[in-house]
């Protein structure tokens, strides 16, 4: 019986042991905003040499660097947030889970194209990201992890690619990523992903990161979008409601390389307008050629030549030249 006894009691001091260590660890994971991250001084968030967010230097983004950008092909199949998706607050910033789609990316870490699945997107405000020594009024995160199976064929590659969409306040102006937004319960009617995926503008800053919050993993693709979107006041507003300074603090660059890359996906329309114009140029220079024809056989003929024939040649000269003259400027 004593041992009996002895032997629950031991199994008892056991159980405790174990319930205080799982509660430690819980608390030691545990983690907030309210220091900007200079607290989380577990794992890669302390040690890594590779962390985010960045201060992005003005030698990036400076139109001369423009000329050097490098080329990626990003395929977007997104399918758009279906309505009434419930962006929740987990504690720290808003987010969602319930999304679909992935992007085809090539150009990264491999010429060969690999898929990333998206995960979830949330928001900061304001921005992680500081831009020509200024923080956004929000940012959003578009989450994507490497599929399981590209992920073992292609170990060059990092686990995610995360897009960073960056909004400026505007009193009216808004972008055609959002439709409505209800405050109650943070409900969200429709996001549309898709009509950020069809902006004109594809170019990015792009860096190797890690990801933003605990457990702070060095495995990001980091594409940052290069232009500000408006955001409606009211949007904004909802977001600092319940997030404000939803933000870590800036990392060091370390000796990693920050470069603007364009997505060649998007030429295809500038193609099919070169195309559109050589085809225009092209009409122009046959009719030409056939009033020079024209010309010709008249005065072979000594027909009488009219001034209006040689200034409506003139004419159309100038426009088929005008015309090859804009397409290549484009």
């Amino acid at each position: 019986y004593q041992r009996r006894v002895h032997g629950i009691r031991n199994s008892g001091t056991k159980m405790k042991a174990i319930c205080l260590f799982l509660i430690s660890l819980s608390l030691a994971f545990a983690w907030d905003y309210q220091q900007l991250g200079q607290d989380w001084n577990t794992g890669v968030c302390l040690t890594g040499q590779h962390q985010s967010p960045l201060n992005i230097p003005y030698t990036v983004v400076s139109p001369s660097h423009y000329e050097a950008k490098s080329n990626i092909k990003i395929t977007y199949n997104y399918s758009d947030v279906p309505d009434n998706v419930e962006f929740y607050f987990n504690g720290n910033y808003l987010t969602s889970n319930k999304t679909s789609g992935n992007i085809i990316v090539e150009g990264l870490a491999t010429n060969k194209p690999i898929k990333y699945n998206l995960k979830n997107l949330h928001f900061h405000s304001p921005s992680e990201h500081v831009i020509l020594g200024r923080r956004a009024d929000a940012e959003m995160h578009i989450v994507h992890k490497i599929d399981s199976e590209d992920y073992a064929n292609h170990p060059e590659a990092n686990e995610y690619v995360v897009i960073a969409v960056f909004f400026l306040n505007h009193s009216q102006i808004g972008n055609d990523l959002f439709e409505e937004i209800r405050i109650k319960n943070l409900t969200v009617g429709t996001l549309k992903l898709n009509a950020y995926a069809e902006a004109e503008s594809q170019d990015f800053v792009f860096y190797n990161g890690s990801l933003t919050t605990p457990p702070c993993t060095e495995t990001v693709h980091w594409l940052l979008h290069d232009q500000l979107l408006p955001i409606q006041t009211r949007f904004l507003e909802y977001f600092q409601t319940v997030q404000n300074n939803s933000f870590r603090e800036l990392q060091n660059i370390t000796d990693r390389k920050i470069d603007l890359v364009h997505n060649i996906k998007y030429d295809v329309k500038t193609g099919s307008f070169l195309g559109i114009c050589i085809v225009l140029a092209g009409v122009l220079i046959v009719v030409l050629i056939l009033n020079i024809i024209q010309l010709a056989l008249k005065r072979v003929s000594d027909e009488p030549e009219k001034p209006d024939n040689y200034a409506a040649m003139k004419d159309k000269s100038q426009l088929a030249t005008l015309l090859l003259a804009l397409c290549l400027l484009y």
